[in-house]
């Protein structure tokens, strides 16, 4: 089977690491082609060949200009699309879901995001014209399916959850860390977004903090921020900003557990890959994704969005009632083993 994934580039995101994953599982028995727009660094690795088209879709300009740019996209892509005979074309994100849908009715698009959370006006009014005609649009949850049912009145929605590579996570988690002493993990950009600051403050009012330190993995827009919230609470020593580490596997493995405090998200990978270690997980029960992986203290526990307190003693109960934590533990990894990479790539080849 001739597989391409299409994506406008293959920097840093979630979206990128899921391609990526899957590319590689297809490429066991498949011929895979990565199809870029521009090209840019990626720690990310790929299954099969990559063609970089070196276009620059996101040029100056407003709506009109956006619209001229999807179009002559669509139709380099249709040129291809139509010399390689393709049997399934996945696209990821709006910036490649609009040209390759125009492109070729037989595209299967997918949506990363909680639409309510992200979408511009202008992406609203180009997924109500451009996304009915895709052959299946997947979404990464059934909260987001509900969503852009509602919104987009769309019927051509299926939901396929996100996949992990147990044994690329396993093998990841061996390598050493950069620090000694007990701790707890948290992942992700740090933008307004995950939620950082709350997180900060749940943490600050732990007695957790007296005997473990918290790790946050990740760069952004708001570490001088939050480097200042550190201070303010004078933890220096026991929250930590890590930066960005292209292996979050080895930290995760070695933590009493992970953190999530975002206000929103679509379907975490963080969160599956911890759970995939055997490492359980606190979140905040944001829209969408980590109800649809955490089974409130079964493999986790989930709090209300924004509630400091309710974070802060979560993260005291599962670090000091030991018993229930190795419960947790238990229960973790299989939770999660029907996303396994290889059962997700089977649900996506068998899209029809």
């Amino acid at each position: 089977m001739k597989i391409a994934l299409v994506l406008h580039a293959m920097d840093l995101g979630g979206a990128q690491r899921v391609a990526s994953t899957l590319s590689l599982e297809f490429a066991k028995e498949h011929d895979v082609t990565f199809i870029t727009f521009e090209d840019s660094e990626s720690i990310y690795p790929q299954g099969g060949k990559t063609v970089c088209l070196n276009f620059n879709f996101y040029t100056k300009g407003g709506a009109i200009a956006k619209v001229l740019n999807i179009l002559r996209l669509s139709k380099i892509l249709r040129g291809y699309f139509k010399q390689e005979e393709f049997d399934r074309i996945f696209t990821y994100m709006e910036g490649a879901n609009y040209p390759a849908i125009l492109a070729d009715r037989n595209v299967i698009a997918s949506m990363h995001c909680n639409p309510l959370m992200l979408y511009t006006r202008r992406e609203w009014i180009f997924s109500r014209l451009v996304y009915p005609y895709a052959k299946k649009m997947i979404v990464v949850s059934d909260d987001v399916a509900e969503i852009i049912k509602k919104h987009l009145k769309l019927k051509n929605v299926i939901r396929v959850y996100n996949p992990v590579d147990f044994s690329h996570a396993e093998k990841a988690a061996e390598e050493p860390i950069d620090f000694n002493g007990e701790f707890i993990v948290a992942l992700g950009r740090l933008t307004h977004q995950k939620n950082f600051k709350l997180l900060i403050e749940a943490f600050a009012l732990t007695k957790t903090k007296e005997q473990c330190a918290l790790l946050i993995l990740g760069e952004g827009e708001l570490r001088e921020e939050l480097t200042q919230q550190i201070r303010e609470t004078g933890l220096e020593d026991q929250l930590i900003l890590m930066g960005f580490d292209e292996n979050p596997f080895k930290y995760i493995a070695r933590s009493h557990f992970l953190v999530s405090s975002s206000h929103h998200e679509a379907f975490p990978m963080s969160l599956i890959e911890s759970l995939s270690l055997g490492i359980p997980v606190v979140s905040t029960d944001c829209p969408t994704g980590p109800r649809e992986i955490i089974h409130h203290e079964k493999n986790g526990l989930l709090t209300p969005v924004g509630d400091a307190q309710a974070l802060a003693d979560a993260i005291d109960r599962v670090y000091f009632d030991r018993d229930f934590s190795k419960q947790l533990r238990a229960n973790a990894k299989t939770s999660v083993e029907h996303l396994s990479v290889e059962n997700i790539a089977r649900q996506m080849l068998e899209i029809e």
